[in-house]
């Protein structure tokens, strides 16, 4: 995305595209500013090289914070994600500090934005190998019965090793029901929020809506 041309740069906007896609990759452009002159200025030139799609938008244009029925439920079940986490090793308890006040954040900017949080933590994109045992298990990184008795958190040190396997089991599965429930009432929240946009002026022409699109 931006507002000047996209033939800028030492490196060929063609070349590029062309190396992504061959990879696999697709890009989508965005282009801040008249259609037109996105147009002229080989925006919707790269998105065509790379299988993606070109949009224009009004940079100037205010982005309307549209509140859904579903965001009080998403914020909660966000909330409720973080007690599946089992923060361990050096990072462990800091970065699940850290993950909270993230939460908090996005609650004191607006409604949308702590379900919008949500979404995201509930995505396959959000992943915490380095911290949280349930993700590194998943992923391959570490094995339960491996992790030394000082890198645990307090309420694992006296199980089992079969006891933390199957702790550790039962947090991702809990995650994943959470998950799949956040995922389920997103699709109604994005159906409501297409339709209040739809209904308003000029509303899909804003950077969150292309990116949406």
């Amino acid at each position: 995305a931006g507002n000047e041309p996209l033939t800028q740069g030492a490196v060929s906007y063609e070349e590029s595209c062309k190396a992504a896609i061959s990879k696999g990759i697709v890009v989508n452009t965005i282009f801040c500013g008249g259609n037109d002159e996105g147009i002229k200025t080989m925006w919707k030139h790269g998105a065509d090289l790379a299988d993606g799609a070109y949009a224009s938008i009004d940079q100037n244009q205010a982005v309307a914070t549209i509140k859904a029925p579903q965001d009080g439920d998403i914020a909660r079940l966000g909330s409720e994600l973080n007690a599946t986490y089992i923060a361990y090793g050096a990072r462990g308890q800091v970065s699940a500090a850290n993950q909270t006040a993230q939460d908090w954040n996005a609650a004191g900017a607006a409604p949308a934005a702590m379900a919008d949080r949500a979404v995201a933590k509930a995505s396959a994109h959000y992943r915490n190998e380095s911290w949280d045992m349930v993700d590194a298990v998943k992923g391959g990184k570490v094995k339960a019965e491996d992790v030394k008795d000082a890198d645990l958190p307090e309420n694992m040190k006296k199980m089992t090793v079969e006891e933390r396997k199957a702790y550790v089991e039962k947090q991702a599965l809990e995650r994943e029901k959470i998950q799949k429930e956040i995922g389920r009432l997103n699709v109604e929240r994005q159906k409501f929020i297409t339709e209040e946009q739809k209904k308003q002026a000029g509303g899909t022409n804003t950077f969150d809506s292309a990116l949406i699109k």
